[in-house]
């Protein structure tokens, strides 16, 4: 009997969007803790950033544009806006505010019958003003305390509430990290929910194909051909070759050289290298091949990314980036 080939066990899904996470470098920060009474609104939309409430304590309702009904939000409760959709929080649910008209925080005196406690907060990546990972969610994302991963939120939001109250050295940081937990279990909680899904979560939801990009994520300098990918999780040349444009819109090759260029761009402009040497760390044995590839790309010569230290701009390698990721 002919024994199986040995090969490495297909990632689960999380394993890639941590890789990204790492490269796009989440940075989860909260700006306000506060504590409501009476009839209130809060409106953090207009900031241009990805957004987050987490109700510590009582309850409150979201108003979003264009929905019929307000959504309630009780204790514990998790409410995320990738993209700054506009939106309102209210203590009320027949309270009337007018939505996006821009940042705002509104008091008005009334019995204390309506009393809610906030943690709010922003969503960031270093040089991503547009992030994939955030562009395909959906406008918002509601985790309700009583979800199936009620455990984690309960406990990552009695953490915030210690710290909140904490004076002690490193408060801050030991908060933001904490919301970068929120973050990550928001992504698990709605691939757990929405299975029917796009762009870059459709690709690491796809067990095939996170495998392959984790693989291309481990070792960008590798040589990789489509048949050694395809074999690597168990398909034919063509069959892997189809389903993975299927899904991400671009052919494993193309993801490669993109995935590298990014990966070039960054090591240019964080840490210096030479262009010989991140040539190499990218799989280019000749450096002026790879400066042809880079400039293609980024639409800037590697050397003009090392010298100002500053990623390519949105016009540049950021959408490339978003198509090898099937977002554009």
């Amino acid at each position: 009997m002919k024994k199986p080939q040995s090969g490495p066990t297909p990632p689960q899904s999380d394993d890639v969007i941590s890789h990204l996470l790492e490269t796009f470098r989440l940075n989860a920060r909260v700006f306000q803790t506060v504590a409501f009474c009476g009839d209130w609104a809060l409106d953090t939309s207009g900031s241009g950033q990805a957004s987050f409430h987490v109700v510590a304590e009582g309850a409150c309702w979201l108003q979003i544009p264009g929905e019929d009904a307000p959504v309630q939000l009780g204790c514990g409760d998790l409410v995320l806006f990738p993209r700054d959709a506009a939106h309102v929080i209210t203590g009320q649910r027949e309270t009337q505010v007018a939505v996006n008209a821009g940042p705002m925080l509104r008091y008005q005196n009334a019995p204390k019958d309506a009393g809610a406690g906030l943690v709010c907060g922003f969503v960031e990546f270093l040089h991503q003003p547009r992030n994939p990972l955030l562009d395909a969610l959906p406008d918002y994302l509601h985790i309700a305390a009583n979800s199936h991963d009620q455990q984690w939120l309960s406990a990552v939001l009695s953490l915030l509430r210690q710290e909140a109250h904490n004076d002690s050295t490193g408060r801050d940081a030991v908060i933001n990290k904490l919301c970068d937990l929120l973050f990550i279990h928001a992504i698990r909680a709605f691939l757990r929910d929405k299975p029917q899904v796009s762009g870059v979560l459709a690709a690491v939801g796809d067990r095939k194909v996170a495998a392959a990009m984790k693989l291309m994520h481990q070792q960008p300098e590798r040589a990789w051909t489509v048949a050694e990918l395809g074999e690597q999780v168990g398909m034919s040349r063509s069959a892997f070759a189809e389903h993975f444009s299927r899904i991400t819109d671009l052919s494993p090759l193309d993801y490669l050289t993109r995935w590298r260029m990014y990966l070039a761009a960054r090591w240019l402009a964080e840490e210096r290298l030479s262009v010989f040497d991140v040539a190499q760390r990218v799989g280019y044995k000749d450096e002026a091949a790879f400066r042809k590839a880079f400039k293609r790309h980024a639409n800037i010569g590697p050397g003009e990314v090392r010298r100002s230290g500053t990623l390519p701009g949105p016009d540049g390698l950021g959408n490339k980036l978003r198509k090898a990721l099937g977002l554009s």
